[in-house]
């Protein structure tokens, strides 16, 4: 998969035979081959030659549903103080459900401002900040990411060290 219809252009990534892609475009010639836009089930796009492409068609009345949506941790504030802001960003699936919960928590009142569902946006990105409380015991806390909804869903905790 290449950002642009080149075979010199910059690789996105390389995508496995037999892997499901959605077609994103029409035909495009570069380099003389043809080729098509296409984004995987993780959220990335880019071009693949048409030649290793092939059509697959579901039962009629089917509804296409996509593996789970992966999570990828791309900054995560930590260690941070009790009373400081921290965050939190991930990537995903373009345009799916994103929600952070606390596993654990020792204060009376959990956070709340920051900690809100979002949705991913078109590159697949969504991200939290919130402001640790001070009353909070310092120690490794574990939060649990969420993406997706139902069947096509997936979730990844990760700990996060509070002093």
């Amino acid at each position: 998969m290449r950002r642009t219809a080149s075979v010199s252009a910059q690789r996105v990534k390389v995508v496995p035979e037999g892997t499901i892609v959605e077609l994103l475009g029409g035909e495009t010639r570069g380099d003389g081959y043809a080729w098509r836009n296409v984004r995987d089930s993780d959220g990335s796009s880019g071009y693949v030659i048409v030649d290793y492409l092939q059509a697959i068609q579901g039962p009629p009345g089917a509804t296409p549903v996509l593996p789970p949506p992966q999570i990828t941790i791309d900054e995560i504030t930590a260690p941070v103080a009790r009373g400081q802001d921290a965050t939190l960003a991930i990537s995903t699936r373009p345009g799916v459900r994103c929600e952070l919960r606390v596993q654990l928590f020792g204060p009376a009142t959990l956070p709340r401002e920051g900690l809100e569902v979002k949705t991913s946006d078109a590159a697949g990105h969504c991200s939290w900040t919130w402001k640790v409380p001070e009353d909070v015991v310092p120690g490794t806390w574990r939060y649990r990411i969420i993406v997706g909804e139902g069947e096509s869903s997936s979730s990844r905790e990760t700990p996060i060290v509070i002093t």
